[in-house]
């Protein structure tokens, strides 16, 4: 038990320094920036209904917003799970970062859920498209050391051009967060600790979602600005 609460103070450690540096570049940059120039008319094409006037690119900045300010939350919740070895379990203390976490995250199912309607109405920029098709991406991946089963996984959709696709993946990474988080927030309101699985499950799915965002803003970056 101690080794694994050792695992999830180490999981901790590096999610709090992935925040601290994320915040440098903005929420646009880190989670599928500029990823919206793959369409024609991005900047004029806007949403209508209760979203009215909400282009790609507002979605994608507020569903990065959202999702980071759920991941921060967890991050707290985390380091509450934490510390209760030393202080005991105080489950009114993990009830406000677990309910903020799964609030936001709602939030950020929202806005991608906006983002893939939107997009699946728009038109692609096939010279965009075109440039994502030729791209080296084994060169890439090695270049800048990233993790291999994340970027394979974007590489599937960026490859053939379905930004579309990888919209959805961020959509469905979105559910999968707040299937987590619903089951731990079960167990803290009803005063039991949460399994270290959950745990652990949580900050991985936090994380690659993020890295999956954060390889296509490096991706479309690069084409963008040869």
């Amino acid at each position: 038990m101690k080794f694994a609460k050792q695992q999830v103070f180490l999981m901790l450690v590096m999610g709090i320094c992935m925040i601290l540096v994320l915040p440098q570049a903005g929420n646009a940059l880190v989670k599928a920036n500029d990823s919206e120039k793959a369409f024609l008319g991005s900047t004029a094409l806007k949403s209508t209904g209760l979203n009215s006037g909400a282009t790609l690119r507002d979605y994608l900045i507020q569903g990065a917003g959202f999702f980071l300010d759920s991941y921060s939350d967890s991050l707290s919740f985390l380091k509450n799970v934490e510390m209760s070895e030393l202080e005991g379990v105080d489950y009114s203390i993990l009830t406000i970062p677990v309910n903020c976490a799964l609030m936001n995250m709602e939030k950020a199912n929202v806005a991608y859920w906006n983002l893939k309607q939107l997009a699946d109405i728009a038109e692609y920029d096939e010279s965009v498209i075109f440039q994502l098709k030729q791209f080296n991406y084994s060169v890439f991946m090695r270049t800048h050391k990233l993790n291999r089963d994340i970027f394979k996984k974007l590489e599937d959709f960026m490859r053939m051009g379905d930004i579309r696709g990888a919209y959805h993946e961020m959509l469905k990474d979105t559910d999968a967060i707040l299937d987590i988080l619903s089951a731990i927030k079960l167990d803290v309101d009803a005063q039991r600790f949460p399994s270290i699985s959950s745990l652990w499950g949580l900050n991985q799915a936090y994380s690659e979602s993020l890295l999956f965002g954060q390889y296509m803003a490096a991706i479309f970056s690069e084409i963008l600005n040869k």
